[in-house]
């Protein structure tokens, strides 16, 4: 008995991102990061199944986050004092 995950396709972000169409690795990478899907690791490759591609086609992503620019002054002050 093989369970579906193990038939599953899985895409390197490259490769996810080139048939998603218009959606960068780093745009990938940054959801990732904040947790809008989920990865599977082999070694140091990032992979997504075929089923988080097609429901990212399917819905879309969720806008991300402006970045924060204040990031580095905070930290400078956090240091200083």
């Amino acid at each position: 008995m093989n369970s579906p995950a193990v038939d599953q396709k899985l895409f390197s972000l490259e490769s996810a991102a080139k048939t998603l169409g218009n959606v960068s690795v780093w745009t990938l990478r940054r959801h990732l990061a904040l947790g809008s899907f989920r990865a599977v690791r082999i070694g140091k490759r990032v992979l997504l199944s075929q089923e988080t591609v097609e429901r990212i086609a399917r819905a879309g992503l969720p806008s991300l986050p402006a970045p924060n620019k204040n990031k580095e002054k905070n930290h400078e002050v956090n240091e200083k004092g």
